[in-house]
């Protein structure tokens, strides 16, 4: 069984990623780039993909259509958190680059530039919303109900939890600062928790986001 995390940046997809694969029975490729060649048949494998590796819209193929067996799992995050946390993000100096499909700093900042391209995501996801194979979750339950939501997961995955991976629930997964994440998930802000927003984001800026995303 193959599970793919189709998730943009900051929606929690790597946490995600790395929680279900604490399953002994599952192998987790988080990001890797050569995970076509690591997946073995009759295997059980939970990836998360670069967001370039889920569509190509020049190609006209994309993840769904290449794996019609597999399970997908999305995350829906509130368009404003997300572009609070890719502000965040700016402010500590991380490179844009490794968090968007394409940049062009020098054009704009990254919060409005992820905000476009959140929206472009989902438009995309949107033609795939009837699939059975496609859960999508809500990072505000992922963070705040977080039992509950992997709960649902793993039973539609068809697997138990097992106490280790409820104790990296406790762990690892909270709506405050976690500076020793596993593997390559991060919180980078104090100020990113769920509905944060205003800390970050001026009214001018939220305005600008509800407006992008007022015809989705």
């Amino acid at each position: 069984m193959l599970i793919f995390i189709i998730t943009f940046a900051r929606t929690g997809g790597m946490i995600l990623c790395e929680t279900i694969g604490q399953h002994p029975e599952i192998l987790t490729l988080n990001e890797v780039a050569n995970w076509r060649e690591r997946i073995k048949e009759g295997k059980n494998a939970v990836i998360k993909l670069w967001i370039r590796d889920m569509f190509h819209p020049i190609k006209k193929t994309d993840i769904f259509n290449q794996f019609p067996d597999a399970k997908f799992i999305s995350v829906n995050r509130n368009p404003r958190d997300l572009s609070a946390s890719l502000k965040a993000l700016q402010e500590v100096g991380r490179p844009a680059k490794n968090f968007l499909t394409h940049v062009n700093v020098h054009k704009h900042n990254i919060w409005i530039e992820g905000a476009v391209q959140y929206k472009e995501f989902l438009n995309w996801r949107k033609t795939h919303e009837n699939n059975p194979n496609l859960m999508v979750i809500n990072f505000n339950d992922l963070i705040l109900k977080k039992h509950e939501t992997f709960k649902k997961i793993f039973k539609w995955i068809g697997l138990e939890i097992t106490d280790e991976i409820s104790n990296y629930i406790n762990k690892f997964i909270s709506n405050q600062p976690i500076k020793n994440y596993p593997g390559q998930a991060s919180s980078m802000s104090r100020k990113t928790k769920v509905g944060n927003y205003k800390e970050i984001l001026t009214e001018d800026e939220i305005k600008i986001i509800d407006f992008k995303f007022s015809n989705l």
